[in-house]
């Protein structure tokens, strides 16, 4: 059902976002140090969905934290 769908993709986008790089807490109190903090952590997201783009297939859809812990 594509109603059902709609937000599938932007979902599971934040949700890597807050949980493999680092977004689900900011590290302090002070507004510009966090708009600083959550910027790096998009700019990391960023970059490695661009680095999904030259994975093999089989790693192209894996999560960050998917690739980290294997070994």
């Amino acid at each position: 059902d594509p109603v059902n769908q709609r937000g599938e993709d932007s979902e599971n986008r934040i949700k890597e976002l807050k949980n493999d790089f680092g977004a689900r807490q900011m590290p302090c109190g002070d507004f510009n140090a966090n708009a600083l903090y959550f910027d790096i952590c998009s700019l990391s997201y960023n970059l490695f969905a661009l680095m999904r783009q030259i994975l093999p297939l089989e790693f192209a859809n894996k999560r960050a934290k998917y690739l980290r812990n294997r070994r």
